[in-house]
Order: C-alpha cells, then structure tokens, then sequence
C-alpha cells in the first residue's frame, strides 16, 4: 500500500549510504599507494582485557623499505580479520606513518545498517582529521582523550575505512563540520546524516582537479585508503 514517491523517500538514505560506502572503499589501494604507512585496528575486550591487535595492512611501499624477515609476514592475510567483539570493547586505531611528510588522517565507518559514523572527540586531537606526524606513530583515540572508541549495536559487520593523504582535507572537513552538529555518545562516534556529500568532497579533496561532480582522477602518490572490518556479535 506504500506509494512509490513514498518509497523512494524511504530508501533515499539507505541507497544514498550504499552508494557513499562504494565509492569509498574504490579509494583502496594498498598495493598501488605510493605512501609508506602501516595501520593496525585493537580492541581491548572486556573491562579488563589487554588491546590487542585485530588487523594490520600496510602499504606496499612499506613493504619495499622493510627487510625480507618482516615481509612476508606483513604481507600474508591476516587471519584474525573480521574478529567478532562484543557491545562495549573498546578500539583504537594505530597509524605509523613512515614518510618524511606529516600525512592526514581520516576515519570512516559503515554499521551493519549501512550508516555511517566517524569517531569524533571533543579534546584534542580531533579524531576525524588527525595529523601523523613524519616518522612517527599516530594513536586515534590517544590515551589521554576522556572519549573512547567504543563498539556498539547492532550486531553485524561493521567496517572502517582509513584514508591517508599527503595533504590537507579542508572540503571533507568542512563538509563534515556541518553533518556533526551533535557531541559524541558514549560510544565516540557521530552518525553522519549526509555519508553521500562526505565522501564526495573527499574525492574532490584527493584528485584536486575540476573534473565535475562525477568525475575523479587520482594520483597514488598522493594517498592511501585501507580496509578493516570486525563483526559485533
């Protein structure tokens, strides 16, 4: 008995998501990036459990810099990928940036409703555009942020996309800084109510060319995105 204008208005957020979700992980390019970066997903389980790490990518120009000792088993799949954690375990992200430049640094995450949310806490750094600095190790949440990262319903796969770029994102921001007008919840994160505008101002960020709306070309040299998921069980 739905009408189809109705219907179409219903499903206009969830396919505007989707959509926003694909173009998002076509950014990947582990194997082609030209930066040097390695990124782990922890999660601490349990009040009193110890972080640990429950997915590591790297770049293959970190590979390249890397003795063979160590590439072989930076390079083979990672086996506990898709771990499944409960409601309340809390993450953080670990981005070891091996350039000589500081790289930007951005979260993005799909629930297993297909929304969107960034993990975004109001002491600094201001974990949605952080800044790894050359040669050093990036921690988002850091320690001392009163926020955590925390899992949370509904129970599905959840996946996180970190994007990596040589340079600012001042359209992203600012199109973000628009979409988070709420605090962060207890679980850290911000749902994003316009995922399709985000991630196309990310595109425009990346390719810096007026190509039109629909249209990117972007150099590898220039960024790296990267993919983890974990199933909230």
């Amino acid at each position: 008995g739905e009408s189809v204008g109705g219907a179409l208005r219903r499903l206009q957020p969830l396919l505007e998501s989707l959509l926003a979700a694909k173009l998002l992980r076509l950014t990947s390019n582990q194997a082609s990036s030209c930066l040097a970066v390695r990124v782990a997903l922890r999660a601490q389980m349990g009040m009193e459990g110890r972080p640990e790490t429950i997915a590591l990518h790297c770049t293959e120009r970190l590979l390249q810099k890397l003795p063979d000792a160590f590439k072989n088993v930076l390079s083979s799949p990672a086996p506990i990928n898709n771990k499944s954690l409960a409601i309340g375990d809390r993450l953080s992200c670990v981005i070891e940036n091996l350039m000589d430049i500081p790289l930007y640094v951005i979260i993005f995450s799909f629930d297993a409703r297909g929304r969107m949310l960034v993990p975004s806490f109001v002491s600094s750094p201001y974990a949605s555009d952080a800044i790894a600095l050359p040669n050093e190790t990036l921690v988002i949440p850091q320690p001392k942020t009163p926020f955590n990262w925390s899992v949370s319903a509904p129970q599905g796969l959840v996946s996180v996309q970190v994007v990596v770029s040589r340079q600012p994102l001042p359209k992203t921001a600012a199109a973000l800084a628009q979409s988070l007008q709420q605090a962060p919840n207890s679980t850290g994160m911000i749902a994003v109510n316009n995922p399709l505008q985000i991630v196309q101002a990310l595109l425009a960020d990346l390719h810096q060319q007026d190509m039109g709306n629909d249209n990117w070309m972007l150099d590898v040299n220039d960024w790296a995105t990267l993919d983890f998921a974990y199933r909230v069980a």
